[in-house]
């Protein structure tokens, strides 16, 4: 995801860059060997700055303003099939199965649940902070069956 500032008085705009990468073995006029060959296979203009990513279960969760939304790719384009209305300005996400933990700027921690059959597609909030914290770097932490969110603010909390 990107960010174009446009000024004081211009809104910031953003767009969702989704790259195809291979690996390819270069012929043996070129030196042989193998490397990363890569093209533009998506993009996706938005309104607001795109400020976190990340896959989910074969699709794309995107913070794009104040919004969450989840990006089905067809192969060609990605397709908004849910969202939801973040408090302010998210700066993280982690991905664990169909969780998602979502830093907030302000406003602390929250958590979803994805919950994508063939009826509906939703994103569930399971719980939020309460109490505003100024998120830099969330994570989750797998110990055999239990799952734990880790968060850590300005203040070293």
């Amino acid at each position: 995801g990107t960010a174009t500032p446009g000024g004081e008085d211009t809104p910031c705009r953003g767009r969702v860059l989704l790259f195809e990468v291979v690996w390819q073995v270069a012929p043996a006029r070129d030196g042989g060997g193998t490397r990363w060959q890569g093209r533009t296979a998506c993009i996706r203009d938005a309104k607001m700055a795109c400020t976190a990513l990340s896959g989910l279960e074969g699709c794309l969760v995107v913070a794009i303003g104040t919004k969450l939304i989840v990006h089905s790719w067809d192969g060609r384009e990605l397709t908004p099939v849910a969202f939801f209305d973040t408090p302010l300005h998210t700066v993280t996400i982690n991905v664990v199965k169909n969780f998602i933990l979502l830093g907030d700027l302000q406003k602390g921690a929250h958590f979803f649940r994805w919950k994508d059959s063939a009826s509906e597609k939703l994103l569930v909030q399971m719980a939020k902070d309460f109490e505003a914290m100024d998120i830099l770097a969330t994570e989750f932490l797998v110990d055999g069956s239990t799952l734990s969110l880790l968060a850590t603010d300005m203040t070293g909390n």
